[in-house]
């Protein structure tokens, strides 16, 4: 053979292992003897494409091929290897063929399954998966619930579990893409977004916001009602509270199983409004005392 192994396979001195595989399974399915019956020179390629790939597509093979160049490893024997090029492509393809069909050929198991006939289990290749964002509120995170959403023209509704979290991902087996190859469909991958919420933060577990408190209860004391995902809840003020303290809630933050996180509520002082000139007195004069 003149031409180097890689001008055989038409590939490039850097293209990957991938891309020699991929190079010699066409060529292989292109030159094989039983698809070229009676063709001596389909034969000749079919065993030059062999001989190239059983050196480049094997890595340390490989490495001394381009060491010392096409002309040397020639000289060397490295193109007498006793094998059969069959088994390269018996191997490279799964071993179809093995079993032949009474009067078939190698490539008879091969179209008759491309052309819809009753494929091996190697031929019943699954279909690629599908990825889909799905954008949900924080409320619906943390306690669970059910979205209806459109795929393949096809409304089906999809349980998002109590304690989801932004990132993470949910597969529906079935309802990717078709199989080419009469094999099982691909599935979907949800890719899980969290809806940005002013007024709460998320920070692993632990859940941040903030909370307006007036400036009288923040003075003397007293308690306040507060909403959150988990109900109202009464938190007793201490006097003297100052703006920018944050109070944490145990257990009020993510829940998933028995795990829970905390809320963390930071408190703003609110001044008064709408006060007369003689209550802005007063006010000023109680805290100055």
């Amino acid at each position: 053979m003149s031409e180097n192994y890689y001008d055989i396979l038409g590939v490039a001195k850097t293209a990957t292992d991938d891309e020699i595989k991929k190079a010699y399974r066409k060529l292989a399915m292109k030159y094989h003897p039983d698809q070229n019956q009676g063709n001596a020179e389909a034969e000749k390629k079919f065993k030059e494409i062999s001989v190239a790939y059983s050196v480049i597509g094997d890595p340390e093979k490989r490495k001394k091929y381009d060491q010392i160049g096409h002309s040397s490893y020639e000289r060397s024997g490295g193109n007498s290897s006793n094998f059969d090029p069959s088994e390269i492509f018996e191997n490279i393809f799964g071993g179809f063929g093995r079993k032949k069909k009474k009067g078939g050929s190698f490539f008879d198991d091969i179209f008759s399954n491309m052309s819809g006939a009753k494929s091996s289990s190697n031929m019943r290749k699954k279909g690629e998966s599908i990825e889909k964002e799905l954008v949900i509120s924080l409320i619906d995170a943390l306690k669970g619930c059910s979205k209806d959403i459109a795929i393949n023209s096809q409304k089906i509704s999809v349980k998002i579990p109590q304690g989801t979290k932004d990132g993470q991902k949910i597969k529906l087996k079935g309802y990717g893409a078709p199989s080419n190859f009469e094999g099982a469909p691909g599935d979907l991958i949800l890719n899980i977004k969290l809806e940005l919420d002013s007024l709460y933060k998320v920070d692993g577990d632990n859940i941040y916001t903030e909370y307006s408190l007036p400036l009288l209860i923040a003075l003397k004391g007293g308690k306040v009602e507060i909403p959150t995902h988990w109900g109202t809840i009464n938190l007793n003020i201490p006097s003297w509270t100052t703006g920018g303290k944050s109070f944490r809630i145990p257990g009020f933050g993510w829940r998933l199983e028995s795990k829970k996180g905390d809320l963390y509520i930071k408190m703003n002082i609110t001044l008064p409004e709408n006060l007369t000139e003689q209550q802005k007195s007063k006010l000023i004069y109680s805290l100055e005392d």
